[in-house]
């Protein structure tokens, strides 16, 4: 048999450890005081923002005035768009307008977007608060609702 495995790879479950989702929170957190997180929706930042990341932006119309007042920031940017096609278009647009008016721009918080069931980050928090088993260490880490 040649091209074809005899044994097909088997899918990874996104929920197999969900320290991994807690930990990139606090990263997420940590990272948010010496920069900006921009993110694709006012939804997406309103969460973000009750999960104790500072510092948090949406894309706003017209497009010109949000670029302006991000640049006049003069930080590191964290750009936290969606994992799909779309929030890639934007995140793709976003990160090189930014890079133009000399700005750094970080998208590795995104890597976890793409390898859970849930694409979207609105989603994704509640994702998160499904999947989380009920521990000490969880309760410090997440609000109690959302």
């Amino acid at each position: 048999m040649t091209g074809r495995r005899a044994q097909p790879r088997r899918k990874r479950k996104a929920t197999a450890n969900v320290d991994i989702y807690i930990d990139w929170l606090a990263h997420v957190r940590n990272a948010s005081k010496k920069s900006t997180v921009i993110v694709g929706h006012k939804r997406d930042a309103d969460v973000l923002k009750s999960l104790g990341v500072q510092h948090v932006y949406y894309v706003q119309e017209p497009y010109f005035k949000f670029l302006d007042a991000i640049s006049k920031m003069k930080r590191e940017c964290i750009l936290l768009f969606d994992g799909t096609h779309p929030g890639n278009v934007i995140s793709e647009r976003v990160e090189s307008d930014l890079q133009q008016h000399g700005l750094k721009t970080n998208t590795r918080f995104r890597k976890i977007l793409f390898t859970s069931s849930n694409k979207e980050v609105g989603g994704f928090i509640k994702f998160i608060h499904k999947q989380v088993a009920i521990s000490s260490r969880t309760h410090a880490a997440l609000p109690g609702r959302l």
